[in-house]
């Protein structure tokens, strides 16, 4: 069954003057672009579980969506500290979308072996920074060490 998405944009608390849901329609074409695991599985036969990881702007965030087996909203979860019960993040309403337009139903299943986790490439920077820091260290002591011994 294909999700309501009516029924998710009814739980924000004030939908004119929600940030949240403001931000997701702004941004809502970026969507696919961030979308790195996807996947929608049916629970108990009456439930319906839409799991997801995106990598937006530097962040890693994890969401789950559940409805019911007609497609009507019943909770959702996103790790970003936007996302509130009553005025749910925007990767949860962009997600919801996302399967509405693709018209994605359970079993499905995607994943995306080129997207890289912004925490894996902030890692390898800060090795980078480290490893300088520590070559102009030992360049510098190698530059004193010389001095003395030319004296």
């Amino acid at each position: 069954m294909k999700f309501n998405l009516e029924s998710l944009e009814n739980i924000y608390a004030n939908k004119d003057y929600s940030r949240n849901f403001a931000h997701a329609k702004k941004h809502f074409s970026e969507f696919k672009d961030f979308l790195a695991e996807l996947s929608v599985n049916t629970i108990n036969k009456t439930r319906i579980v839409y799991r997801a990881t995106t990598f937006m702007y530097g962040y890693e965030n994890n969401l789950v969506i559940s409805s019911k087996e007609d497609g009507t909203y019943i909770s959702s979860y996103c790790d970003c500290k936007f996302h509130a019960p009553y005025d749910p993040c925007a990767h949860v309403w962009m997600l919801a979308k996302y399967c509405v337009e693709n018209e994605i139903e359970p079993p499905f299943y995607f994943k995306d072996e080129n997207s890289e986790n912004p925490n894996v490439f902030f890692e390898k920077k800060k090795k980078k920074i480290l490893l300088n820091f520590i070559l102009a260290l030992s360049f510098k002591n190698i530059l004193m060490t010389q001095s003395f011994i030319s004296i």
